[in-house]
Formats: C-alpha cells, structure tokens, sequence
C-alpha cells in the first residue's frame, strides 16, 4: 500500500512540474531588427494564442516545457521549446520561397506567382532610410529598363523617366503615373515615407490595361493606410548640405588680362589692358563669376505621420515640409503638403475610402524654364569677364566688356539676385471610393478622383541689371489651371473550383474629363520698383493679353480574365477600347489586347522537391497599348487670334486667321506592339534570384508634324507617319552572400540594354530636322534619321589644327596653319553642308546599378552605384567658353602658335571655329557612387527608457565619386526639358551637387 501512494505522489509530482504554468513575454522582430505587429503566437497542441503589440511585444501563459509557434504573413513559421525560459525574443526570417505575395496590377491585386508581364515591385521599404524627399529619386538604380535622368539639379527640379527607352516623338514618352487608383499623379508630389508599394509596369500584357495611356508604361503607387493599432506618431527629418559637385578651369583675371592682350596683338589690334590694370589684376586675380554665384545650398525636410484604427476605422495623416536654398544665389524652393487617408468598415460587406491630399509651393527658379539658358547665371558666369568686379564704384552692377565682345551675357550676380521670379502652385486631390462585396466572389468598386493644379507664374525685372532706367523694368503675370474628373467603375468576380482552378474575371467602365485654361500679360516702363508684378498698369507700356482654353474627355471600357492552374499555368487576357475626343470623328475609338502565359516550372514533380531551385517560372506576353498625348482639336482647322485685319479702306482692326497648322480629319492613335519573353529564378531558398526579360516594341502611326506648301495656305500638319524600334533585355540579380550571426549581407545587380532606333518616317522622308541646339550655329543640330536612334545630333567632323607644313593645302580650302580642320567628307574641295554628318547621339549603349546593404546588429550601411555607358553630350558650355576669342576656359591657354603646333585648340584666326562640329562633343559616360547612407537604429532597451518606440540616426554622402570623361559641370543633367530630341545637349544647366545629409527618424 505504501509503495502504490509512494508511485501515486511521484506521479503527481511529475504532473505538476510538466503542468506549472508561467508568463512567457519578449519581443519579435524582422531581420532588420524592426517590431512585427501582429505576429500569431500559438501554444502548440492548444488553441491558447496571442498576438504582438505593435512594438512587437506579447506575453503568453504557457508550461515551462512547452513549445511555442510563430507565424506572421511573408515570414518562416518558428516552433521555439520554452525550456524554462521566462523570455523568448524571437527574429522570424522573410519567407523567399513563398510566391504568394499580393502585388498591385492595376484595378485590382494579383498574386505574384501568377503574374505573366513584366512587373516588378519596388522595395520600398527598404529606401526609407535613404533622405528622399520625391517619389521620381526612388527608383533611380532601383528597376531594370526604368532610366531615370534629371533635367537640371535646381531646387524644384525636373527629371525625365523613361521606361524600355524612347517610344514617341511628339506623342510623349512619361510613363503613366496612378496614385491609389488616380491617374495622371505627379511623382514629385509623393513623399517616400507615405508609399506602402510601388509597381512598375513594362510589357504589354501589364499596361494594355490602361489602353491608351499605357504606352510609355505605368507606375502604380499605393499610400499607407491607417492598421489596426493605437494611435502612432512618426517623425522622419533631416538636414542635407549641397555645393556645386565641380567647378570649370576658368582663367582668372590676370590670366584673362594677359591672353586677351596676346589675342589682340596676334591680330594686328591694339591691347585692351595697359600695365597698371595688369598689375591691380595680378593682385587681386579679379572675380571668379563661379564662387561669386554658387554657395552652399541647405535643405530641410520635416515629415509627419499620425496614423492607427480599429475594426470599423483607420487611418493615416502625414504632413511634410521641406524648404530648400539652392546652390546658386537668389534660387528657393519651399513646400508643405498634407496627405489624408482614411477607411471606413460599415459592415462585412461595405467598405468606404476617402483620400486626400493638397500641397503648397513656392520656387523662385533661376530661370524661367530649363531650356532658357539666355539670362540663366550659369550661363553668364561662363562669358563674363574676370577682369570685372561685381559693382562698379558708384554701386552699380558691372556691365560686359573687360576683353569681352559686346554680344554676351549680363552681369552674373545680378541675374541672380536682380529679377523676381515666383512661382506658386497649388495641388488638390480628393479621392472618395466604396467597395461593396455582392457575394463572397463577387466585388464591386465605385471611386472618383478630382484633382486641381493651380499655378502663377509673377516676373519682374528691374533696371539694375543693364544699370538703364523706368523703361527697362518690365513684369509679367502668368497663372494655368488643370482640372481632370476621373470615374471609375470595377467589378471583380474571384472563385477557385476544386482547389486548382483560380478564375478572376475584372470588368472596368471608365470615363475622363480635362479642363485647361492659362492667361498671361504683361508691361513695361515702370515708374518704381515698389509694386513689382503686383500693378501692370502702371507700365507705360503694355503688350496685349492673352488666354487659352481646352477640353478633353476619354471614355474606356475594359475585361481582362487571369486564370491560374494548380499554381502551374497562369493566363492573362485583357482587351481595352477608349473613346477620345482628341482624335478625328472616325477614329476616336481605339482598341488594346494583349495575352500573357506564365509556367511556374519550380512546382511541377520533377522540381518541387528540388533543394537547389526555390523559384523557377517562365513568362511570355504580346499586346497593343496606345498614345493619345496631344493637344485637343489637333484634327481640325483652328482659328489664331492677334491678326490684323483691313477693313472699311484700310483701317486695321484685330481680327481671327486660320492657324498655320491644318488640321487632320485622318489623325489617330499611335499604337505600341510589344512582346517580352521573361524568366525569374530563385535558388537556395531565396539566396540567389535572377530575373531576366527580352522585349521588342514597335510604335507605329507616330504622331508627326509634316511641312506643307505654302500654295496650301498652310504650313505644317500633324499627321500619322513612322515607326520607331526599341528592343532590349533586362537582368536583375539579387544575393545575399552572407547571412551570419549578425551579419547580414544584401547586394543587387541590374543591367540594361536598350536599342533606339527610327524605322521610318514619313513617307519618301529618310531623315527629318527637329531644331536647333539652343545657342547660335547650332541652328539645325538635331535630326530623326531613318536607321539612326531619337536624339541623334549632326555637324563637321572635328579633325583637329592645320599645321605649319599643311599650309598649301589649308590654302586650298580658304585657311591658314592654326585654323580648325574639318573632314572634307565628299572631297570636293570646299566645307560646306554636304559635309555634314552624324557626330553625336544622345540615347546610352546600356545602364546599370549596383545596389548593397550591409547590417550588422544594429548599424546598416547602404551603397548605390549607377552607370550610364555610350551616350554622347553635345557640350555647349564648353563651346562657349573654348570657341570664340574671348573665351574664359583654360584650355585656350594651349592655342595653337607656330611654336606650339602639338594642339587640338585653334589659334586667334576664329574663321570656321564657332562651327557646329565633334569638337563640342564628348563622351557622357559615367560610373557614380548615388548614395552612401550609414545608420544605426537604437536598441530597443534604450528606447523604451526614452518612451519612444523605434529610433535611427543616419548620415548620407550624396554624388560623392563619379568617374567620367565628360567635362561639363554633370554628365546627367541637361536642358532637355523632357524632350527627347533635345536630349544630349547642355547648355550649361543647373550644376549636380555632392550633398551631405544627417536624419533622424523616431516612432512614438
């Protein structure tokens, strides 16, 4: 008996010790370190759970010897023993293998495995460390086939994207950009820290969705939303320093003084510097135009998030403010927005959005538009002499001369400071939607979009400047309102039959309104300055007013079937048509397909036991997509105000004229055909991923301008004529090489070739002039060439100096030993325009990025590399400061003489050297280092103690090395403006910086 209770009481003390429960508590994090909200944790073999807070914290009763599971969407399942620990801080690692990550495709969601085009997802997260303060400089190194350049690098800068290269000429090559469903967003209006996702779509089988528009492909965005949390508050600011990236070798004032003196006296001419200026200016080395105008910009960015929910209602707000002094004096740029998100969950069924946004800007450029290099300071800083103080001794501002021509620009400082320019603008969005589930497979969606751009545009110049008087001060106002209503309509059917068969079926009716207005006017001969812009009649003289109005309208209707088999086989058919009032009465409706197959190989028998290969899917696609960006009434014959009229025996009177363009009752679509054949591959769960695509598109019907007789009573037309070619592959390769202990290494190659090329034009036409280069004789430097990529740029072919013992046949074409030589390309004799052939083009051989991330506990180190390889930059900087004999570069120090004949640099004889030529051309190539950005997020202990949820500090080198051959002020910017065949040339833009930037970022 005493042994059976003696086995009785050991059984229950076993018992008891296996049962005893206690508080398990910790904290579970991403590999980044960062708190997961909402991780499931279950004990195993019960249904006792819970969920992490949204620091990432849970406590759970469970046994000292139990095990404990933990799983979160997009992450590996952990089972975790107890073992009589009171704390468990768990760090799940991201599932790579998993392909059923939802990513948006534009009027819906679609799960990546059965993705067919070429779609890919930014990483967006990952870039937030990086001080972006604009949408357009994330993806920069971040996409293959997506080139990203800037226009300029002024504080309100524009860039130009370009998707799979250049598809249009007249038509527009911008990608279509939609923000949370609304089209036609500006990138620049969208703070980095407010994106949840971003996708951007290449091929066909991607963007024929959006039909006419998505040509030049899309980028979709969506923004945060507000999570089932409590309410958070999130501050995200820093502070960037910015000077000029590198100056240009200028000779100073004694320098300048002295070569000017040998020009004139080379050419027979008396000196202009007599030994005392000599003197004075080899003491105080004159002005460097350069410092005088540049200094060190400053940015600051404050960014604010107010987000959290409940079951029944979420949402996120963030304001954002960033104030920029630009590198040159007088240029500002300022900035707030505020963006609203906020959702409504009415009952299982019914769900409401509403999304807003406004902003508020203020930029005083230096210029009144980037291709206006006349007046810009830059411009001048590379003319005006160094010889010349600032301010002459009475206080006014120096005027040209000082050795150089009287045909040059003013005073750089005070085009700079002197005329006001301020521009406002003034963005709204409301974006109001519902979405009502009609039965478990079956949605419908209702959304509208009213967006709203106001800008004015306010100038005054006074005298100062050309130091003139009241009739020199002129001042213009300018303002335009864009307004576009948006309806959209979509229903979603979605059902999976006997587990392998995944049916989607989305039915769009969509429709479009725009509506334009712009007015202008201007005056001149001020009596003061004290009113500015702010009173045009007090102008003596007046020029007379101007305004302009348009409306246009696009109706769409759309079915696209996505059809899944066993998460094998997926198919995607879409069909588009659009109705667009731009066109001509009979050919308003345009008509988009495309089909798509995808083979996920990876999960057939023969591989899904693999342990080598994760992921393997191939994907081929073709499809039609359009392009309707032109101008409304382009197809009819318009009336131009401003025309003098006689009537009554010669009396003038203001009156209406035909437009010297005619108008086209033929005019249509441009229509994009595009096939992409595409493989993505992962391997070694997930630490090896490669995605590659080959695509060939052709745009046909371009929308051309063609020249008409004058017998017509025209001039030109808009007409459908041409083809152009861009086919090309894409590589995109992700590893990680080190993943140990608490070092984590992550790196990304993306490599991109895209060919250009025109395949016709229009008809009988083999090559088509598209205007000039911006600066005199270079009138008729940039051409379309049938066979020759867009962006191509003609001249002489450069072939250096005639020598000494060259002399008798320089006589022969009119010129002496140290005059240019340029190639005689039909030998007849003579240099003239038959000589003239393709030096330049515009468009790059192929792009890459090379993209690192380096974590080690808590510190990260991220470095972005960028490439740009065989394209070609027409430097007109370079001309005006080496062409002329009053240039300022030093290069010129090296002129040819008869005892220093060892040069490519002409002598003082200046005939035949300001020709349009390949001496102005130079190799744009680069390799760049982007970004170098340091952080160190704050341990989580500390954090606590600081009652803040998260903290990083960060410091970021911005454009620190770039390895180039280019001499201009940047090899990436120019003064395109976007246009494609302007592309390749600078005419001293606003120069690249090398920034340097502390931020901060804290969850509370």
């Amino acid at each position: 008996m005493k042994q059976k209770l003696s086995i009785l009481l050991l059984f229950l003390l076993i018992t008891s010790i296996s049962f005893a429960q206690q508080t398990i508590t910790g904290i579970v994090t991403a590999s980044d370190n960062q708190p997961l909200p909402g991780v499931t944790i279950l004990l195993k073999g019960t249904t006792t759970g819970t969920t992490t807070d949204f620091d990432g914290k849970y406590s759970i009763n469970a046994p000292l010897e139990g095990v404990l599971t933990f799983s979160y969407v997009g992450f590996v399942t952990q089972e975790v023993f107890i073992n009589n620990k009171a704390v468990l801080n768990i760090q799940l690692q991201e599932d790579i293998s998993k392909l059923d990550e939802v990513v948006v495709v534009g009027y819906g969601t679609q799960k990546k495995s059965d993705i067919t085009g070429a779609v890919v997802s930014v990483k967006v997260d990952e870039l937030n460390s990086i001080p972006l303060a604009r949408a357009d400089e994330v993806l920069q190194g971040q996409v293959a086939g997506v080139q990203i350049n800037n226009n300029d690098a002024s504080p309100n800068s524009n860039v130009s994207i370009r998707i799979r290269g250049v598809s249009s000429i007249n038509g527009g090559s911008n990608p279509l950009i939609i923000v949370d469903g609304t089209q036609g967003a500006s990138l620049s209006d969208i703070h980095p820290n407010d994106i949840k996702s971003m996708e951007v779509l290449k091929d066909a089988s991607a963007t024929a969705i959006y039909g006419s528009r998505g040509a030049a492909g899309v980028i979709l965005i969506t923004t945060k939303k507000g999570r089932l949390e409590k309410p958070t508050l999130t501050y995200n600011g820093y502070t960037t320093l910015h000077d000029v990236r590198e100056k240009l070798d200028f000779m100073d004032g004694s320098q300048y003084a002295q070569y000017i003196n040998r020009n004139r006296l080379a050419r027979g001419l008396a000196e202009v510097f007599s030994s005392t200026q000599l003197s004075e200016l080899a003491a105080n080395r004159g002005t460097d135009w350069q410092d005088e105008i540049f200094r060190t910009g400053v940015t600051q960015n404050h960014h604010i998030t107010i987000g959290g929910g409940t079951e029944n209602v979420n949402y996120n707000i963030t304001g954002d403010f960033i104030e920029t002094k630009g590198i040159i004096i007088g240029s500002r740029y300022k900035k707030f927005s505020v963006r609203s998100n906020i959702g409504l969950s009415l009952s299982d069924k019914l769900k409401m959005n509403l999304n807003s946004f406004t902003n508020l800007s203020k930029d005083n450029p230096t210029v009144l538009n980037t291709r206006d290099a006349f007046g810009s300071p830059v411009y001048a800083a590379l003319l005006f002499s160094p010889t010349k103080p600032i301010f002459e001794a009475d206080g006014t501002y120096s005027q040209p001369g000082g050795g150089v021509g009287p045909n040059t620009e003013y005073n750089p400082v005070a085009l700079a400071l002197e005329p006001i320019r301020d521009n406002y603008s003034n963005t709204i969005l409301l974006n109001p939607s519902v979405e009502y589930k009609l039965f478990d497979f079956l949605t419908a969606t209702v959304s509208a979009s009213y967006q709203l751009n106001d800008w004015e545009g306010n100038f005054y110049y006074n005298e100062k400047t050309i130091n003139g008087n009241e009739s020199d001060r002129q001042a213009s106002i300018s303002d335009s309102k864009w307004r576009r209503f948006q309806n959209t309509n979509i229903l979603t059917y979605n059902q999976v039959f006997n587990e392998k068969h995944d049916v989607k079926l989305t039915a769009v009716y969509e429709q479009q309104s725009d509506k334009n207005n712009s007015n202008f006017a201007s005056g001149k001969g001020f009596l003061t300055n004290s009113v500015l812009y702010n009173n045009l009649e007090l102008g003596s003289e007046s020029t007379k007013p101007s305004s302009w109005k348009s409306t246009s309208a696009l109706e769409s209707y759309m079915g696209r079937l996505n059809y899944a088999y066993n998460n094998r086989y997926s198919i995607t058919l879409t069909y588009r048509a659009d109705h667009s009032s731009v066109f001509a009465k009979n050919n308003k409706w345009g008509y988009f397909p495309s089909a798509g197959f995808a083979w996920n190989i990876s999960n057939e028998k023969f591989l899904e036991d693999s342990n080598v290969i994760s992921n393997l899917k191939l994907r081929g696609s073709y499809g039609e997509v359009g392009n309707q960006a032109i101008g409304p009434y382009q197809s009819l014959d318009q009336l131009r105000s401003g025309s003098n009229v006689s009537f009554n025996g010669g009396v003038l009177a203001t009156g209406l004229s035909l437009s010297t363009q005619a108008g086209n009752p033929d005019l249509k679509w441009e229509t994009t055909e595009q096939l992409n054949v595409g493989l993505d591959l992962s391997m070694f769960n997930g630490r090896l991923s490669l995605s590659a695509d080959y695509y060939k598109k052709n745009t046909t019907d371009l929308l051309l301008g063609r020249s008409l007789p004058l017998a017509s009573g025209f001039e030109s037309q808009l007409v459908n004529a041409g083809e152009v070619e861009n086919k090309g592959f894409e590589i995109s390769l992700s590893a990680k090489p080190i993943v140990k202990n608490d070092f984590k290494w992550d790196t990304n190659v993306i490599f991109t070739k895209n060919d250009n090329e025109v395949v016709a034009l229009n008809s009988g036409e083999t090559e088509l002039s598209v205007g000039g280069a911006g600066t005199p004789g270079f009138s008729d430097a940039l051409w379309l060439e049938v066979g020759q990529p867009i962006g191509l740029i003609r001249g002489y072919e450069y072939d250096g100096v005639w020598k000494s013992d060259e002399a008798i046949l320089a006589a022969a074409y009119g010129v002496t030993p140290g005059s240019p030589k340029y190639v005689d390309q039909n030998n007849d004799g003579i240099i003239g325009s038959d000589d003239v052939v393709n030096i330049a083009k515009a468009l790059p051989d192929y792009t890459f990025s090379w993209n690192n991330t380096f974590t080690y506990k808590n510190l990260s180190l991220n470095v972005l590399v960028i490439g740009v390889q065989g394209n070609e930059i027409l430097n007109i900087g370079r001309f005006l400061t080496e062409g002329g004999n009053d240039g300022l570069s030093t290069a010129l120090l090296n002129r040819w003489t008869p005892i220093n004949e060892n040069t490519n640099v002409p002598g003082h004889n200046i005939l035949g050297n300001q020709r349009n030529s390949s001496r102005w051309v130079e190799d744009g190539s680069y390799v760049r280092v982007k970004n170098i950005t340091l952080g160190y997020n704050l341990p989580n202990k500390i954090a606590e103690t600081l009652n803040i949820s998260a903290a990083k500090i960060y410091f970021t080198g911005t454009n620190l090395i770039t390895f180039t051959d280019y001499t201009g002020y940047d090899p990436e910017s120019n003064n395109s403006g976007g246009a494609d065949t302007f592309a390749g040339v600078d005419t001293a833009s606003y120069p690249s910086q090398r920034k340097f930037t502390l931020g901060l970022d804290i969850k509370f």
